[in-house]
């Protein structure tokens, strides 16, 4: 009995060190800055996250710019779809021709192979 309560409390000691641990662990990444956070990279950033010895972080700015990039791409597909529809659209009626030159190549691009292996 004395073995087992001895171990128990090393038991609780190490799990209160691991809890203690992860504690700290978890405060050393944080999404909101503290006063040195703030003096070192300055008020402008936000959701700071500092993992190991890297930080994460964000303006409002930058965030702007980036749903503005976004808009644009939006935009771009909505302008492009209809003049790729109309290309392929073109293409599909010569179809049949692609895939007979599409032969053609291949087999030329063989006996061109088998002529550079007997030379």
């Amino acid at each position: 009995e004395g073995c087992e309560q001895e171990g128990s409390d090393v038991g609780s000691q190490s799990a209160g060190r691991r809890k203690r641990a992860r504690s700290s662990s978890a405060a050393s990444v944080t999404t909101a800055p503290t006063v040195s956070e703030d003096s070192v990279l300055g008020s402008a950033f936000i959701n700071l996250v500092k993992n190991k010895k890297t930080w994460s972080f964000t303006t409002l700015e930058v965030m702007k710019l980036n749903e503005r990039i976004k808009e644009s791409l939006h935009e771009v597909f909505l302008l492009s779809a209809p003049i790729v529809d109309d290309l392929l659209a073109g293409i599909r009626e010569y179809i049949g021709a692609l895939y007979v030159l599409s032969e053609c190549v291949a087999s030329l691009d063989m006996l061109a192979s088998f002529a550079a292996t007997c030379t």
